[in-house]
């Protein structure tokens, strides 16, 4: 209770203490009269009861002042007080407003929670399966650990049979050049060969120039990479060349195209072989055309063009049949060989 207040009710009490003292001393003085003696003595007692009453009213009346000092300062100081209560009033309401938008977010939130609740148990048995796939690869390891000192001890091996195959292949260096040698000494045996086997082609193509008959003898030496043999019955008179569609092919010519016929899948019809010779400038195709049954079994129908700078120089379909050792043969229309 601040000091204006119980300055007031001390006040308030002396006053009503000096309205009960006048009251009282009205009634006594009406009776007076009667009781003049007793009155006085009264009287005197009312008196000294009345002299604190006013000490203390007079006491209370030297505190007004400083009373109503201190009003007056707890008036100047109640506006900046309704000044903070209406910040911390206006405070409130937006702390109600974030709080009412926090608290529409909140079923987004609970429904954002539960459903990572619900992926807990999927992440655990990952987490699960991550740590039974660690423990198998820290168990390999320990196994790969175990056979690291044979693993060593291979390759270790592996060095040493290296540095021993490095010392047998100095010991063979020396010997590559006799090999060579004897390389050239091949060759240089097949080109007496080679000239043999044109020897007997020419053979072949005077043996159907002298038969009436029209009969060629030979093997498509263009086409076969088998030894020769020699089959008659083409009639016309046509030599070996002439057979192979031009009598322009050299040997090379026909020794490029025999490559390029065993290059062939005889089995699909369609497939294809070139052959090219930069040196006399022809070059040509080999096509399987299909089989050749109703000339005899396994025969082949293989279609042969040659050209020379893209201008075909002949365009032909032979029929080829499977003869003795491998060898295949030139087979007239007439189904002879």
């Amino acid at each position: 209770m601040g000091m204006l207040e119980r300055g007031q009710w001390a006040l308030a009490a002396a006053l009503v203490a000096l309205a009960g003292a006048v009251l009282f001393f009205a009634l006594e003085l009406a009776a007076v009269r009667k009781v003049a003696p007793e009155f006085m003595t009264q009287l005197k007692a009312t008196a000294e009861a009345v002299e604190p009453v006013a000490a203390e009213i007079g006491r209370a009346t030297g505190t007004v002042p400083d009373i109503l000092a201190e009003s007056e300062a707890i008036r100047a100081a109640l506006p900046p007080i309704l000044d903070e209560i209406a910040a911390a009033r206006a405070a409130v309401d937006k702390a109600l407003a974030e709080s009412a938008a926090v608290r529409a977010a909140m079923p987004d939130l609970l429904a954002e929670s539960t459903a990572l609740r619900e992926t807990v148990p999927g992440i655990l048995t990952e987490v699960a399966e991550a740590r039974a796939a660690l423990d198998r690869a820290v168990s390999e390891m320990a196994e790969a650990r175990q056979t690291l000192p044979d693993l060593l001890a291979s390759v270790d091996a592996t060095a040493v049979a290296l540095d021993k195959a490095a010392l047998e292949i100095e010991a063979v260096r020396p010997l590559i050049p006799e090999v060579l040698d004897e390389a050239v000494a091949i060759r240089n045996r097949i080109d007496p060969t080679l000239d043999r086997l044109d020897a007997v082609v020419a053979n072949a193509r005077s043996a159907g120039q002298e038969a009436s008959e029209g009969a060629v003898s030979g093997l498509l030496t263009g086409i076969l990479k088998a030894p020769f043999s020699l089959f008659g019955g083409f009639g016309g008179g046509d030599d070996l060349r002439s057979l192979a569609g031009t009598e322009m092919l050299t040997q090379d010519d026909f020794v490029l195209a025999r490559e390029a016929f065993w290059d062939l899948d005889l089995d699909r019809a369609g497939d294809s072989a070139l052959w090219r010779n930069p040196e006399t400038g022809l070059e040509g195709s080999l096509t399987v055309v299909g089989a050749a049954d109703d000339v005899g079994e396994g025969c082949r129908r293989i279609r042969n063009i040659v050209s020379r700078s893209g201008e075909p120089l002949t365009d032909k379909v032979l029929t080829l049949c499977p003869a003795e050792e491998g060898r295949w043969g030139i087979v007239d229309r007439s189904g002879q060989r």
